[in-house]
Parts: structure tokens; sequence; C-alpha cells
């Protein structure tokens, strides 16, 4: 398991390497109760361009935290 911890005066940083296995590339980045997990994809047929787009996702899922929307159909339901 390849895992860095740093510690910043009273926080404790961590990166972890060794997930998403499937991905080219990928960290977890664990600071305090926040945790981002960064990957990479690559294909193997090179772009011949000026311009490669670069393209980031943000999602914020509200249950992720137990907050679920006033029309959630529950599966028993």
């Amino acid at each position: 398991m390849s895992k860095v911890n740093v510690t910043l005066g009273e926080r404790i940083e961590s990166c972890r390497f060794d997930i998403a296995n499937q991905a080219n590339g990928a960290v977890l980045y664990e600071c305090g109760g926040t945790s981002i997990i960064a990957t990479v994809c690559v294909g193997n047929t090179p772009i011949e361009a000026d311009f490669v787009p670069l393209s980031a996702q943000y999602i914020q899922k509200t249950y992720a935290v137990g907050k679920f929307p006033a029309g959630f159909i529950k599966r028993e339901g």
C-alpha cells in the first residue's frame, strides 16, 4: 500500500495511490473529514491537435450526509 502522511500544524494530510485500478492514475487525498478522489484515464491513440480540452466534473450529493429530497420514492414504497 502506497500512502504518504504529512503533518502540517495540527492537521494530518494523507494521500493514497493504490486505488482505482481501472484508471491510469488515481489519488485519494484526505484531510480532516474531507476526502477527494482524483482519477486520470487516457487512451492509447495519440491526439494530434493544438488544443486538448480539459474538463472537471463536480457533483455534490446531499444524500451523502443523510439528506434525502422530498420526492424520494423509497424502495419499500
